[in-house]
């Protein structure tokens, strides 16, 4: 098993955290907004009934957060080359991947809940092994279904390391959500919300460089092709 990416992702993300609020910050506000003006996509009916799940603010906060791992993408890829792109132009990025983003993560969503019904692990194992597919789609400028065919043949070798980190990162995410509900309640108010939307957003961008570190280092060798370097 590769050596664990985990730390060396977390430094880096923290190091180059400014540049990359440059992509995050409008979708901050956006997210923020929608979740004080709109329901939430999926609430508690108590003991009534099952939750209820609203689709057309589950398909708004889908759309949003496939804008925002595309400007996410667009900033990493900026990093590679020693430079830090501006909020318009990681829009103007990742709004050209929109289509092909779009694809990948419903496909992906799609495998999550069905490996998450099954259980957790394969539900994380489908999950890591489709992660490259954005990456390659940014980077290589690869068709959708070329870029998922080619994430599961480099995730082979890393999928053990990789899965390990999403689940330690997502146990991280989940304590910091179970400290800061224990704080403020079960009913937050917008300030608290605006917190909420903060730390998803945060843990959403060290997913992604995360996910980065492997792409790096799933890299296909070659001797005319060698990966750019975080470092």
């Amino acid at each position: 098993m590769n050596p664990s990416q985990l730390f060396p992702a977390l430094r880096f993300w923290w190091q180059k955290l400014p540049s990359l609020m440059l992509a995050g910050a409008p979708f901050l506000v956006l997210l923020s907004l929608i979740a004080m003006g709109f329901p939430p996509p999926v609430s508690d009916a108590g003991e009534a009934g099952p939750p209820v799940i609203r689709w057309d603010m589950l398909a708004l906060s889908g759309l949003v957060y496939t804008f925002f791992e595309g400007a996410v993408i667009g900033q990493l890829l900026a990093l590679h080359h020693g430079k830090s792109r501006g909020p318009g132009a990681l829009m103007l990025f990742s709004l050209l991947l929109l289509p092909g983003l779009l694809l990948i993560n419903i496909i992906t969503y799609i495998g999550l809940v069905t490996g998450l019904a099954l259980f957790i692990l394969p539900g994380v194992w489908i999950f890591v092994r489709l992660a490259l597919a954005p990456m390659i789609l940014a980077a290589e400028q690869a068709s959708p279904l070329m870029a998922i065919r080619a994430s599961f043949q480099r995730t082979r070798p890393l999928q053990l390391g990789m899965m390990a980190d999403v689940m330690l990162l997502l146990l991280g995410y989940l304590g910091i959500i179970a400290l800061t509900l224990s704080a403020v309640g079960e009913q937050p108010g917008n300030l608290a919300q605006l917190g909420f939307t903060t730390i998803e957003l945060l843990v959403a961008m060290a997913l992604e460089v995360l996910v980065f570190h492997y792409y790096l280092l799933g890299w296909p060798r070659s001797p005319e092709s060698e990966p750019p370097t975080t470092h």
